[in-house]
């Protein structure tokens, strides 16, 4: 799974440092702009799912943040409150996962 992640990601990097906007007719770059933020709300799909998992990794204490929600605001370039929020997300999705 995670190699699978960082294929994406690279596939991203070589996307985002090949494409030049002005070269796109209008309408293509309302397409890619579109499928961009469809591959962008599964991306913060899968971070809610796994925020409170990793964050029981004590991966946050090691790495010397003060909390989880520290951890992840810096992780992933939020605030305190959008990482708990996230956090929070994640306990509740866990719990309905769990219920079953």
């Amino acid at each position: 799974m995670l190699e699978e992640l960082q294929g994406m990601a690279k596939t991203l990097d070589g996307f985002l440092s090949s494409v030049d906007p002005a070269l796109l007719h209008a309408t293509d770059a309302a397409r890619v702009l579109e499928a961009a933020a469809f591959v962008e709300l599964r991306a913060a799909s899968l971070k809610t799912l796994l925020a409170r998992r990793a964050t029981d990794s004590q991966a946050w204490a090691q790495r010397g943040h003060r909390s989880p929600e520290d951890w992840l605001a810096q992780t992933t370039g939020s605030s305190y409150g959008q990482a708990a929020g996230t956090i929070n997300a994640s306990d509740s999705r866990l719990t309905a996962v769990s219920a079953f």
